[in-house]
């Protein structure tokens, strides 16, 4: 019985692919892949020893995403869609939820050059 509900669980996480694709800094919509260092695709990070997981597929490679300077206590909103629109449907149908981790961290000294890695 175990099995099968870790079997199932890990069935669920591997449906589970989409992208955020917008930020809303307080009240205002940045627009749709602005300050996000875009994937190739949608498909989940699976080697969570990858640097892929830390700052997303190709994510090393962010020298051309401009960064967003955001005053500490603004709420930071995240947009997820399987697509690359928004459409009247839901942004995730059903066949695409799965678990989501996020981690924001604040950048030492420049985002542009950051990696994500050491103490953040």
């Amino acid at each position: 019985m175990k099995l099968a509900l870790s079997v199932l669980a890990a069935a669920a996480a591997v449906n589970a692919h989409f992208t955020m694709q917008y930020i809303w800094d307080g009240s205002t919509d940045e627009g749709q892949n602005n300050f996000i260092r875009v994937p190739p695709n949608n498909n989940p990070v699976t080697d969570v020893t990858s640097t892929d997981l830390t700052c997303n597929v190709n994510g090393l490679s962010g020298a051309n995403v401009e960064t967003l300077s955001i005053p500490a206590g603004t709420n930071i909103t995240f947009e997820w869609h399987q697509h690359d629109q928004r459409t009247g449907e839901d942004a995730i149908s059903g066949g695409h939820k799965g678990p989501v981790q996020v981690y924001v961290a604040k950048a030492p000294s420049t985002a542009a050059s950051f990696d994500g890695q050491g103490t953040v």
